[in-house]
């Protein structure tokens, strides 16, 4: 009996040490790859992909594909990066030309230097087709990096589910709350989209070439850490565009409180609309902020004009 019971014993510690060892030398589980196609309005075309989500300063490489259904010159393909994002490799821009059908594409490696949300864009605009007109498309990558772990996509904040939920003030527009109030300004709160308000006067286009949309950023110069400070976007057109989108880039290290990142603007022929968002650094630094307004006038043709402001915390 004893004897029979030590070769339980042993055959037991046999079973458990192959059980422990099966493990041993398999690769730990990576996240699955992402690509993000672009949302063409016109023949420009743009997808981006990404193979994992790194973590803090784990390079990556990023690619971006670029087709058009027509003959097209001068296309600007970039990658456009937000603060705490650095190019290791190769360029964050090229200027093709591309014939009808053809698919060009390019790489870099980036680098994410701190933890945080970040916003990854995979932009294509053409040279002028015609007087104001232009060809382009953009797609986004969002990523939540972290010092361990990383995803894609956004955590759920208050800025995450602004832009989600919040464009349009007709949809979606139960649940709101005032997120610059202390009570009210907890995890998940949710802003109200911008209320638009008849502005003075359309403001002069802020690239080249103009089409008959013009926008205009404004930020503080200066700013402390934690202050809540107001960022207004002007927004006009010479003619009608209804629906015209307009977006709010923010880096990583700024809170949207109040507003929305994206939403739609029913643009009168010169009757300017103002629309105020409050939005709050979380660290000392130098941030970028920037602004979009773009609209579909035709196949084939995107009005548009985008601003941007650089904004120093203390």
């Amino acid at each position: 009996m004893f004897k029979l019971r030590n070769l339980n014993y042993c055959l037991l510690a046999l079973l458990l040490l192959a059980t422990a060892c099966s493990g041993v030398g398999k690769p730990a589980p990576t996240q699955e790859s992402i690509t993000v196609p672009g949302s063409p309005s016109t023949p420009v075309r743009v997808q981006m992909s990404m193979p994992f989500a790194p973590t803090v300063n784990q390079d990556v490489q990023v690619d971006l594909q670029v087709s058009s259904a027509e003959a097209v010159k001068g296309v600007q393909a970039s990658f456009e990066l937000p603060e705490g994002v650095e190019l290791v490799s190769s360029q964050a821009q090229e200027q093709i030309d591309l014939d009808a059908g053809e698919t060009f594409s390019f790489s870099a490696v980036i680098r994410f230097t701190r933890p945080g949300q970040y916003a990854i864009n995979g932009r294509a605009l053409s040279e002028e087709i015609a007087p104001g007109t232009r060809w382009g498309d953009l797609a986004t990558i969002n990523i939540t990096v972290g010092e361990t772990s990383s995803s894609f996509g956004f955590e759920t904040t208050a800025g995450e589910q602004a832009e989600s939920g919040g464009g349009s003030g007709g949809e979606g527009g139960g649940g709101y709350s005032d997120c610059t109030n202390p009570a009210e300004n907890q995890p998940g709160c949710v802003p109200p989209p911008p209320v638009p308000i008849p502005a003075i006067e359309c403001p002069p286009p802020s690239s080249e070439p103009a089409t008959p949309i013009s926008l205009a950023l404004t930020a503080p110069d200066t700013a402390k850490a934690n202050e809540i400070i107001p960022v207004t976007v002007v927004v006009c057109s010479i003619q009608d565009a209804p629906q015209t989108q307009v977006r709010l880039e923010l880096p990583a290290g700024v809170e949207l409180l109040q507003g929305a990142l994206t939403w739609p603007a029913d643009l009168l022929a010169n009757q300017p609309l103002s629309f105020t968002l409050s939005i709050r650094f979380t660290a000392s630094g130098e941030y970028s902020l920037s602004a979009t307004a773009l609209y579909s006038f035709a196949e084939g043709t995107v009005w548009g004009d985008s601003s941007s402001v650089v904004v120093r915390v203390k």
